[in-house]
């Protein structure tokens, strides 16, 4: 298929809210709405916990995609990513969203301080944000880490 959900042959999906790769058919953003639409065609989906996953560079993505206006996605767990303001879609699309923000303070490519400028960002813009200290240069998702951010995405709590 065209949007590359039935079949998953795609070309090639452009990181987000650039046009680096001439290959790209879509962007990252646009992929996850499929994928979302896609699931809600075969599944019963609860629309309000739909979230997202981003560790390291990825994790501007998942900003991305949560903060995207049309965005089907409701928050997202974001492990010792990069938040380049930048290169995002407006922050007013914070608003409602839920942001789960595990990063280490020992961190040495992308600094503590970025966690800490992205919760207050998102927060300022309507965003319920929680940030999360952990160990290490860089995190690693264990099960219990998992478990606590899908927890509080859930709650908010």
């Amino acid at each position: 298929a065209e949007d590359g959900i039935r079949d998953y042959k795609v070309t090639g999906v452009q990181t987000c809210c650039s046009s680096d790769l001439k290959e790209a058919k879509f962007s990252t953003e646009v992929f996850v709405g499929n994928i979302v639409k896609d699931v809600a065609l075969n599944y019963k989906l609860d629309a309000e916990r739909v979230f997202v996953y981003g560790s390291t560079d990825s994790g501007l993505a998942g900003y991305s995609t949560a903060l995207d206006s049309v965005s089907q996605v409701r928050g997202a767990y974001l492990l010792s990513s990069p938040f380049k303001g930048s290169q995002l879609p407006p922050l007013k699309g914070a608003k409602g969203r839920k942001f789960y923000l595990q990063h280490s303070r020992e961190d040495k490519t992308t600094p503590y301080l970025t966690a800490v400028t992205a919760q207050k960002l998102l927060t300022d813009n309507g965003a319920t944000v929680k940030l999360s200290d952990i160990e290490g240069n860089k995190g690693m998702e264990f099960p219990e880490q998992v478990k606590q951010a899908l927890a509080w995405l859930e709650t908010g709590r």
